[in-house]
C-alpha cells in the first residue's frame, strides 16, 4: 500500500552511503502515484546513489504522474549512472495508465541528466485490444532520450504497443541514432502487429551509425507482416556496419513469412563477424524455413571462431528434418570455444532418431562445452533408445558436470518429460543468454 511504501521511503535518508537501490513492487494493486512521490523525494537525498531500479509491473493505479516523478527524481541524482523502470502491464483494456504524455515527459526529465549511462524501460502490455501509446508518444520519447549523449546502454521493451507503425519506428530510429556512445542496444517490438519490414530497414539504417555497438538485441516476434526483406535489411545495412559486435540476439518468432532466403542473407552477414562471442537466433514457427536454411546456419557457425554462447530456436519449423539437423550437428563439433549451447527443435516432426544419434556423437567432441539445453518435445520420430543414449553420453562428459537440461516427449504418457541433471546450472545457462545476447 501507499502507507508501507511511504514508511520505507522515510527510512532511506539514513542510508546516506547507499550506491545502489532496487525496489520491486510489481503486482501491488493498491499502490498509487502518491507513494512514488514520497519515495523519490527521499531517494534524492541519497547523494551517492549510482544505480536505481524500480519495478511496478501490473500496478494499475500508477499513472503518468508517477512515472514522471521517478524521472524527475532521477534527474536530481548527480551521481546516477543506471536507471531501470518497469511499468509493464500498468495499461489494461480498462485502464490507460501510461500514455503518450507520460512517456514523453518521462524522457524530457531524463534528457537533463549529465550522469546517466544506462537506461532500461519496460513499457509492455499484454493482449489488449486498444493501447494508449502511439507513434507520437514514441517520437517524443525518443527525441528526448536521443539527447542523453552519454548513454552507453539502452534497453526498451514496447511489447504489444499495437498502435506503433513504421512511421513511428522511423522517427525513433532517427532520434536514437544520435546516441553515438551506445555499446548496448535492445529494442523489443513483439506483438507490434502493424509493423512491416520497413521498420527493420529504418532501424538498420539508423543504428548502423552507432559504430561502437557491441551488444545488439532486436525483436519483431509475432509481427506477421515481417518477411525476408527484414533480414536482408538487417544483414546488409546494419550487421555489415558494426565491426565491434560481440553479442547478437535476433527474435523473429512467428514471423511466418521468413524463409530460407532470409536465413541465407543473414548467414552471409554473420560470417564476417568473427568476433562474435554470443549468438541467439529465434525463428520459431517459421514454416518456410527448411533444411536449406539450417545448413546455411551450420556453414556460418564454423566461421565464428570466438563464439562461446549459442542458442538456436526453431520450434515448430515443420520443414526442418534430418538433413539440416545432422549437418548442423557435424558443424557444432568443429566449434572449439563453444561453452554454452541451447538447441530448441520441439515439434519439428521430420527429425528422427538419426539426428539425435548424430548430435550425441558430435557433442562429445566439444571439449569446451560447459552447459547444454536440448528441447525436442513433440518430435515423435525420435526413439526412446536414442534419448537414453544421448543422456548417457552427456553424463559421461566430465566437463559438463551435470549442467544439462533435456526436454523430450514421454511417449508412453504422451506428456512432456523434462530431465535435468543440475537445474541450477541450467538456469544459469538461460541467465547467461539474457545477459549477453
Amino acid at each position: 500500500t501507499d502507507a508501507s511504501v511511504s514508511y520505507l521511503a522515510q527510512q532511506l535518508p539514513s542510508f546516506s552511503s547507499l550506491v545502489a537501490f532496487s525496489l520491486k513492487l510489481s503486482g501491488c494493486l493498491k499502490l498509487t502515484d502518491n507513494s512514488l512521490l514520497d519515495l523519490m523525494v527521499n531517494i534524492t537525498q541519497l547523494t551517492k546513489l549510482e544505480s536505481l531500479e524500480i519495478y511496478l509491473s501490473g500496478c494499475q493505479l500508477v499513472t503518468d504522474a508517477g512515472v514522471v516523478q521517478i524521472a524527475a527524481g532521477a534527474n536530481k541524482l548527480a551521481t546516477l549512472k543506471k536507471l531501470v523502470v518497469d511499468v509493464s502491464l500498468c495499461n489494461s483494456s480498462h485502464n490507460f495508465a501510461i500514455t503518450d504524455s507520460g512517456l514523453s515527459e518521462f524522457a524530457v526529465q531524463l534528457a537533463q541528466s549529465h550522469s546517466l549511462e544506462s537506461l532500461t524501460l519496460y513499457a509492455s502490455s499484454s493482449n489488449i485490444s486498444a493501447h494508449p501509446l502511439t507513434d507520437q508518444g514514441l517520437t517524443d520519447f525518443s527525441h528526448n532520450i536521443g539527447q542523453v549523449a552519454q548513454l552507453r546502454s539502452l534497453k526498451l521493451d514496447f511489447t504489444w504497443c499495437i498502435n506503433f507503425t513504421d512511421k513511428g519506428i522511423q522517427s525513433m530510429a532517427k532520434n536514437l541514432s544520435n546516441l553515438k556512445n551506445l555499446s548496448i542496444l535492445k529494442i523489443d517490438l513483439s506483438w507490434c502487429k502493424a509493423l512491416t519490414s520497413k521498420s527493420a530497414a529504418y532501424l538498420s539504417t539508423a543504428f548502423a551509425q552507432i559504430r561502437g555497438l557491441n551488444t545488439l538485441y532486436l525483436c519483431f516476434s509475432y509481427s506477421r507482416n515481417i518477411n525476408d526483406d527484414a533480414l536482408r535489411e538487417i544483414s546488409a545495412k546494419l550487421l555489415a556496419k558494426l565491426p565491434h559486435l560481440t553479442y547478437l540476439r535476433l527474435d523473429f518468432t512467428w514471423c511466418s513469412n521468413i524463409s530460407d532466403r532470409g536465413i541465407t542473407a543473414l548467414t552471409e552477414a554473420l560470417s564476417s563477424h568473427a568476433k562474435l562471442i554470443g549468438l541467439s537466433l529465434r525463428f520459431n514457427s517459421s514454416f518456410f524455413i527448411s533444411d536449406v536454411g539450417l545448413i546455411e546456419i551450420g556453414k556460418c557457425l564454423v566461421t565464428l571462431k570466438h563464439l562461446q554462447n549459442l542458442t538456436l530456436y526453431f520450434t515448430q519449423c515443420s520443414q526442418i528434418g534430418d538433413a539440416g539437423h545432422i549437418f548442423l550437428a557435424k558443424q557444432l563439433s568443429q566449434m572449439a570455444r563453444i561453452q554454452r549451447l541451447g538447441l530448441y527443435f520441439s515439434y519439428c516432426k521430420k527429425i528422427t532418431e538419426e539426428s539425435i544419434n548424430q548430435l550425441s556423437a558430435n557433442l562429445q567432441k566439444i571439449s569446451s562445452l560447459r552447459g547444454l539445453t536440448l528441447d525436442y518435445t513433440g518430435c515423435s520420430k525420435i526413439s526412446e533408445k536414442s534419448i537414453v543414449n544421448i543422456k548417457q553420453a552427456m553424463e559421461k562428459m566430465d566437463q559438463l558436470n551435470g549442467a544439462v537440461t533435456y526436454n523430450f516427449e514421454d511417449k508412453d504418457k504422451g506428456s512432456k518429460k523434462p530431465h535435468s541433471k543440475n537445474l541450477p546450472s541450467a538456469t544459469k545457462v538461460k541467465k547467461q543468454e539474457h545477459l549477453h545476447t
